[in-house]
């Protein structure tokens, strides 16, 4: 094997046959300390110390001087090591990388005698990573494996001693608690009918870390001359919701009263998301209840066989989640819809 050196010869991994040699297995090697371990992880930035186990060291190795050798991004480093027992102690690096990557993977290798290196027959290797640059808000932060440690830090993703060393009176949030300044980004569709039974879409940060955070908490305020007179309840679909971001809703009849909608025409308000009763979410834009109805229809008569495309008139045609088109009892599909019209083809 080209790294067992000093004459050892060993029998290839890929001959053929019985030999009275050792196999590669019997090769000088570091080896992860756990079973699962072969990835180790760093932040960037960090001084931190690294230690392997070794197997299969002779006494004419022992007695020689180990080093730890680290390609970090082309940049090769290297730290005193000592063997202890059947352990390599290297002594700490710092691990850092100027590219805008989220993390980049090192190399590693246990010299000895100077050039020698200790085969690495599981690829033992070093995961360089920053937490800012895997998340950039405080939900999708909290969300990342367990593995790296990361928590959020003020306005940014971060390990604890690292935000803490930034500034000790910053508050450093793990994955089990709240975060703070839940946004509501968007929601589709904007209008719906008084009768409910919209499905609207709400797409945000920070909107909660499970389904209970926000199963009670999502409405649409009903507000006159900008203040709040109540809140429409909509119930949010369990297996829509997407962690931090996503809320797929329906919403219930607002249950104002028909002389309430003559005067005042449609209702509009926010979409409001709470946040396990503790933070809100507001959108800037307004949902309305509509009542959509038909002014005219184009062209009046078609073939029996169907196959005419017909252009309904209307206002608010675009309200609600979904829509269909019936002439009597045969079914109209629709193929396009705006606020003013909906086209369908005719069937037979």
């Amino acid at each position: 094997g080209e790294n067992c050196r000093n004459d050892i010869l060993v029998t290839g991994v890929s001959s053929v046959g019985p030999s009275i040699r050792s196999g590669p297995g019997f090769c000088p090697r570091i080896n992860s300390t756990s079973e699962t371990m072969t990835e180790l992880l760093v932040p960037s930035g960090s001084l931190q110390p690294v230690q392997v186990k070794v197997d299969n060291i002779p006494q004419f190795i022992i007695s020689t001087r180990f080093m730890c050798q680290f390609n970090i991004g082309g940049r090769v480093t290297t730290a005193n090591a000592k063997l202890l027992g059947e352990i390599i102690y290297c002594d700490p690096v710092r691990f850092q990388y100027n590219s805008d990557a989220p993390n980049i993977t090192a190399t590693f290798a246990v010299i000895w005698d100077s050039s020698k290196p200790l085969d690495n027959p599981e690829n033992i290797h070093v995961i360089i990573y920053r937490c800012e640059g895997m998340a950039q808000n405080c939900g999708f932060c909290l969300e990342l494996p367990d593995k790296y440690q990361c928590g959020w830090c003020h306005d940014r993703c971060d390990v604890r001693d690292k935000c803490q060393k930034s500034n000790p009176d910053i508050p450093w949030l793990n994955k089990h608690e709240i975060c703070p300044d839940p946004q509501v980004v968007d929601f589709n569709p904007k209008s719906g009918p008084w009768e409910g039974g919209t499905n609207i879409t709400i797409e945000g940060i920070n909107m909660g870390r499970n389904f209970e955070d926000i199963a009670s908490g999502v409405h649409i305020a009903h507000e006159q001359n900008g203040i709040t007179v109540g809140l429409i309840n909509c119930i949010p679909f369990r297996e829509l919701y997407e962690k931090t971001s996503k809320i797929t809703c329906q919403v219930l009849n607002p249950n104002i009263t028909s002389a309430h909608k003559a005067i005042s025409g449609p209702v509009s308000g926010p979409v409001i998301v709470k946040i396990a009763n503790f933070y809100t979410a507001k959108s800037k834009q307004e949902y309305k209840f509509v009542n959509p109805h038909i002014t005219s229809i184009a062209p009046g008569k078609g073939p029996t066989s169907g196959g005419t495309r017909l252009t309904i008139w209307g206002l608010f045609m675009d309200a609600g989640s979904r829509v269909e088109a019936h002439l009597g009892n045969l079914k109209c599909a629709v193929v396009f819809r705006d606020a003013n019209r909906v086209e369908c083809v005719t069937s037979a």
